[in-house]
């Protein structure tokens, strides 16, 4: 608890150092910064007494942590100050008050690095919980992001944006969701598109196999809890194979996301605009395709695109950010021993369950959202469209669908039906393993198969030959469980909170949490509340339910004994 204590003050402090420096002083900022000047007061004094207390000799403990008391009580005086001077107000002593905030705050941060021992410590304890490495990581990732976007250099005006809007952008773009409050190219200054770029690879490819390959390029050898957590992202046991696979998994994505820049860079229309941002452009789309992120520069998304060429490429950069790298390496050497095998140079090799599963539901939900889309849109958005033009865009859209976030008609003139038949494709999302969100069409065939079985009363769940365990059987309903239960209860918070429409409420929902980033134009006038909700959505969606449980669970050690068993009549 105590490490704890320390780390989330050492969080405080540098959050209030970045606000102070770099937010416009408005009145959420100034009673926010007052909080976590108060709560950090609170918590390092009161650290402090209890740890003198429960010191068997409190002289030598003041001994030995003098530097660390000493920048604490440099801290406490300048935050008297500091309080002194808001208090009074005038103008002459305003002033003085940031660089002293800053200078106080400066203190906190090296108090607390005095002990960084005890800190690393801490997160040596998070490592070997691969769960908790991951929802730590993407915490820590987020907040970095958000204190970075806060900042004037991050702005195209050079106003700092709000630290609420900076918390939503940044999350939406570590989660890969593609909601904003506002047009990304044109509030955003160069500096602050690089930052949202960079936490959107971050956020696709996965900060762990980002963290692997400097390892990777440094030549250093990959510790044994490294090998489990980097086997825990890419869902693979053979830990032999781990450092193979995540290589391949890197070079991959940047040869996937260059392929799709140059087709982009050709494509893509951009009148009047110079080499270099037609470069950029291409660049951006590329991996926030792939990364199935759906930021764009295009205040209209790709309304306006006009090239089919284009439209397919960054549908293309979806699907294969979409399916997983599993589901496309097995392909790939599926499809690499046919030609052997027509070339009567070896067997053929049989394709994994689970690639045939996802490239079945796959095609399924793709087809079946193209034609349900046509069907409910022909006759509205799509209208003033050739034909063959509005099978593309209906197919477009069933591709964003799978959790990308782009649109290339206006959502906000969908016809009801349209949304609501939009909401389970979110719901299921892309693959597992992959940068989609939603809870993935694995679970979906996993609950069908079960389903399948049980109308046949087969004891085992079957899929294409093979037995799924019971364990994913069961993990499969309760993730689905969990998925509705959360965005029954978040649609039903905003609809309190939101003077909307509740479908729209309801389609913002399921957008958030599945990850998918497209919106009928009510995200930017969410409430307070409704932000945080919305945020608090992307974050359990990009990384599950289950993992976030797995985090939070204790690790208590199994019962040695089972209790009897219970007669519940059901039905």
């Amino acid at each position: 608890m105590n490490k704890c204590i320390t780390f989330f003050v050492l969080l405080l402090g540098i959050a209030s150092l970045f606000l102070e420096w770099g937010s416009t002083h408005t009145a959420h900022v100034y009673v926010i910064t007052n909080i976590m000047d108060f709560v950090i007061v609170f918590l390092s004094l009161g650290q402090l007494f209890v740890e003198i207390k429960k010191s068997k000799h409190p002289i030598i403990y003041l001994k030995r942590n003098a530097f660390s008391i000493v920048f604490l009580a440099f801290f406490v005086i300048l935050f008297s100050i500091s309080k002194v001077l808001q208090f009074l107000g005038t103008d002459v002593v305003i002033i003085h008050i940031t660089g002293i905030i800053v200078l106080r705050n400066l203190f906190i941060l090296l108090k607390i690095f005095t002990r960084f021992q005890k800190i690393s410590v801490f997160f040596h304890n998070i490592v070997n919980h691969p769960a908790q490495t991951i929802v730590f990581s993407f915490a820590m990732v987020i907040l970095t992001g958000t204190l970075l976007l806060v900042m004037p250099f991050a702005s195209a005006t050079g106003e700092p944006i709000s630290l609420l809007d900076s918390f939503f952008t940044a999350t939406s773009a570590v989660c890969v969701t593609g909601l904003v409050v506002f047009d990304t190219g044109v509030q955003f200054s160069f500096v602050g598109q690089i930052i949202i770029l960079v936490l959107i690879q971050i956020g696709g490819l996965s900060i762990m196999l980002l963290s692997f390959s400097v390892i990777f390029l440094f030549k250093r050898s990959l510790s044994l809890e490294n090998k489990l957590l980097v086997s825990y992202i890419v869902d693979e046991e053979d830990l032999g194979k781990i450092k193979g696979m995540a290589l391949r998994i890197i070079l991959s994505t940047f040869f996937i996301e260059a392929c799709g820049a140059v087709i982009l860079f050709f494509t893509m229309r951009t009148p009047g605009r110079s080499l270099l941002f037609r470069m950029y452009n291409a660049v951006f789309h590329a991996i926030s395709a792939f990364c199935n992120a759906g930021f764009s520069l295009n205040g209209d998304s790709l309304c306006n695109l006009g090239n089919s060429f284009s439209l397919l490429t960054i549908g293309g950069l979806i699907i294969f950010g979409g399916i997983g790298f599993s589901t496309i390496f097995d392909t790939r050497s599926w499809i690499k021993k046919k030609i052997q095998t027509l070339r009567g140079k070896g067997k053929q090799k049989t394709m994994d369950t689970n690639t045939v599963l996802v490239l079945q539901y796959t095609a399924f939900l793709l087809l079946a959202g193209t034609l349900l889309i046509y069907f409910t849109e022909h006759a509205n958005t799509l209208l003033p469209k050739k034909v063959g033009s509005q099978y593309l865009h209906a197919f477009f859209q069933s591709i964003t669908l799978r959790t990308a976030g782009f649109n290339s008609i206006p959502f906000d003139k969908l016809a009801t039906s349209t949304l609501v038949i939009m909401l389970p494709f979110m719901f299921i999302g892309g693959a597992s393993g992959s940068a989609a969100g939603g809870i993935k069409v694995n679970t979906i065939g996993v609950i069908i198969a079960y389903f399948r079985a049980y109308l046949k009363k087969n004891d085992d769940t079957i899929i294409k030959d093979a037995r799924v365990e019971h364990r994913v059987v069961v993990h499969s309903f309760l993730l689905f469980f969990i998925a509705i239960c959360i965005i029954c209860f978040s649609a039903f918070i905003l609809s309190l909170t939101e003077n909307q429409p509740y479908i729209a409420v309801l389609f913002e929902t399921v957008s958030a949490f599945a990850t998918v980033g497209v919106s009928t134009g009510i995200t930017a006038s969410l409430s307070f509340v409704g932000k945080v909700i919305i945020i608090c959505l992307m974050f359990f969606g990009r990384l599950g339910p289950l993992t976030i449980l797995a985090a939070a669970a204790s690790g208590k050690k199994k019962l040695g004994y089972r209790y009897p068993r219970a007669d519940i009549h059901i039905g």
